[in-house]
């Protein structure tokens, strides 16, 4: 199926879906299906997209509960990406102090 949109429509779907994090296709798909009556009184063959949409939300609901026991059974730190600049700057300003740099 294919929508036509006007330039302004599709611009503000275009920056709503960019603050959300998602792509506009997948926005339009969530906005339309709030809209539709609950999938339980949609016929059998109508209801493919919302199950779909379930078992996705399983899914990455299932593999972030991973990651975060993965994350809690982890030896060391587990935040190395924060405060990297900061980090940097200690790490230099520390090997200055030794006279390695």
């Amino acid at each position: 199926m294919t929508i036509q949109l006007s330039p302004q429509l599709e611009a503000a779907l275009v920056n709503e879906a960019t603050r959300r994090g998602t792509t506009p296709e997948v926005l339009a798909a969530q906005l339309i299906e709030s809209q539709l009556p609950a999938a339980e009184s949609r016929p059998a063959n109508q209801s493919g997209s919302a199950s779909c949409g379930n078992e996705l939300d399983a899914w990455w609901k299932d593999h972030l509960q991973e990651v975060e026991r993965a994350s809690a059974d982890a030896k060391g730190p587990t935040n190395l990406s924060q405060n990297t600049g900061r980090r940097f700057a200690e790490l230099l300003q520390e090997q200055r102090r030794q006279g390695r740099l």
